[in-house]
């Protein structure tokens, strides 16, 4: 295994960690929480109530499908454009939230985490290529 399959690798195993924790404990608490009611509230996404619930269950949805394709992908080649592209839709949904919602520095890391995300795919997305040397 060469140097940048096993940082992919690393870097998949640590957003398969936060994306199959945060999952497992919207799944397992099995209820939209309060805090979340009242975060987006004021948004037009608050205005409607059904929105809010969709919203929250597409977040772990979203968050349960990046951890899996992660851990996938530690393991199987094949599955790490899906493993990243859901991650970033991920970071990118839930940074979108947390600007609609007005926590700006939040939105701000969520975007940041987004950049990395995008530039660890990127970077490790051809290990060969035209003038490449097979390593």
């Amino acid at each position: 295994m060469n140097s940048r399959r096993l940082g992919a690798s690393l870097f998949l195993a640590l957003l398969a960690f936060i994306f199959l924790h945060a999952a497992s404990g919207k799944f397992l608490a099995a209820e939209v929480p309060p805090w979340f009611v009242e975060q987006f509230a004021p948004t037009p996404i608050g205005r409607m109530p059904w929105l809010l619930t969709t919203s929250y269950w597409g977040i772990a949805s979203l968050e349960l499908i990046a951890g899996v394709a992660a851990f996938l992908a530690i393991f199987r080649q094949r599955f790490r454009a899906y493993a990243f592209l859901s991650a970033e839709m991920t970071f990118a949904a839930l940074g979108v939230g947390l600007r609609m919602s007005g926590r700006f520095p939040d939105a701000a890391a969520l975007f940041a985490y987004f950049s990395l995300t995008l530039l660890v795919h990127l970077a490790t997305s051809r290990e060969e290529g035209p003038g490449r040397e097979r390593e």
